[in-house]
């Protein structure tokens, strides 16, 4: 023990520092687990947003309805008899489904040659509440088995 300036008594390692102050190694230790703290409430943070890269119809059709929107990717297939393409404004409207749900997809652009009824789509766009339908900025389509390689091959 020793005394510091003013008269109070110290207990501690000598040369750990002035009274009151945690040797370097506890600065250490405290200073680790503030950020694997800050770490964890991150973590904890993005996961109530949703760590999915896509979301299904359904399952964001439920979100639409609470207002839980903003840019979205959305998964399903297009569903056949519901594509409406203008070559000239190159504006494409058609539903998106997943088995249970169903939306109104609204794209301007070129569409991609694998594009038809039936595609395994993911769409990244906004909804329209108003209008309750997703405008589309990007489409991505799933690779289909015939691009994956053969079991035994290469």
């Amino acid at each position: 023990m020793s005394n510091d300036e003013t008269g109070k008594t110290c207990s501690g390692e000598s040369g750990s520092g002035v009274c009151g102050l945690a040797p370097p190694r506890r600065k250490l230790i405290v200073g680790g687990g503030i950020i694997a703290a800050s770490v964890a409430a991150l973590l904890i943070a993005m996961n109530s947003v949703s760590l999915d890269f896509y979301s299904s119809v359904s399952e964001f059709l439920k979100r639409a309805e609470i207002g839980k929107t903003g840019i979205v990717r959305v998964r399903g297939l297009v569903v056949a008899g519901s594509v409406n393409h203008d070559a000239e404004t190159l504006d494409t409207e058609f539903a998106l489904a997943d088995g249970t749900a169903s939306v109104l997809v609204i794209y301007h652009g070129v569409l991609p040659s694998s594009f038809e009824p039936g595609s395994d789509l993911v769409v990244q766009g906004s909804y329209d509440a108003d209008n309750k339908r997703l405008v589309a900025n990007q489409l991505m389509f799933k690779c289909p088995s015939k691009y994956e390689k053969r079991r035994g091959q290469y």
